[in-house]
């Protein structure tokens, strides 16, 4: 006679486990496969070689296919993009940490575009890194709206320094911004060094002396009209 010995265990526990991982796994890729910013995995070597992108690539002309288990790095990256990423992949590496990076990302027709991208580790049980996860987006109408507000202030900056009126101005923390030619001019003093100077240094040049002016007025309106109060807090050296 032939006998056939068996052992039986319930697993319906880890079927159960199973089968809420599935389910998590499934939603989280239908999630990244219909958002409008790029989700994409990388391996945590030196070109972050591609083990996963959402279909929401094709903006920048690839298809998700295209792309798997190739380097980002030289591939999506001129000199400049793939050093900011090198080192944000050191920093990552050391510290385990995920962060917010801008940088120009090249496109498959060869034109350039801003990227942020937000970068976040995956761990497997043993707390080995395995995957960087990103989420990235372009943010090259941004950008051109930043470097059209910098040209611009750039240009007001040089017509201020330039008029025949000695012209000066402190920030909300009481530091110098402006210091134009005519008033290096009449006071004596470059505007390079006085220029992000606080703790009114800017009134040295009017009075030998620190105290608050006329322009911090702005800063302190309930001070007008009490010149007394504002001279008590560092009276003139007596000579």
């Amino acid at each position: 006679m032939i006998y056939v010995a068996c052992s039986t265990r319930d697993i319906t526990q880890r079927k159960k486990v199973e089968a809420a991982r599935r389910e998590s796994e499934e939603r989280y890729l239908l999630l990244a496969e219909n958002m409008t910013d790029v989700i994409h995995l990388h391996t945590p070597d030196p070109e972050l070689h591609f083990a996963y992108v959402s279909p929401s690539i094709r903006v920048a002309g690839y298809e998700p296919s295209e792309l798997i288990g190739k380097p980002a790095i030289g591939l999506f990256f001129g000199p400049e993009g793939a050093e900011i990423i090198r080192q944000a992949l050191l920093r990552f590496l050391e510290t385990k940490r995920g962060e917010v990076i801008e940088y120009p990302a090249i496109m498959k027709d060869g034109s350039r575009r801003w990227v942020e991208t937000i970068s976040s580790p995956v761990f497997d049980r043993e707390g080995n890194l395995i995957y960087i996860a990103n989420s990235s987006r372009d943010i090259t109408s941004r950008k051109r709206v930043e470097e059209a507000l910098r040209e611009s202030q750039q240009q007001m900056a040089d017509i201020i320094s330039f008029l025949p009126e000695a012209i000066m101005a402190i920030d909300l923390n009481g530091k110098v911004m402006i210091w134009n030619q005519a008033m290096e001019f009449s006071r004596g003093v470059l505007a390079k060094d006085i220029l992000g100077k606080g703790d009114y240094e800017y009134s040295l040049p009017f009075y030998g002396y620190r105290r608050p002016i006329l322009v911090d007025m702005v800063l302190e309106p309930h001070e007008a009209g009490r010149p007394s109060i504002w001279a008590s807090r560092e009276r003139a050296p007596r000579l």
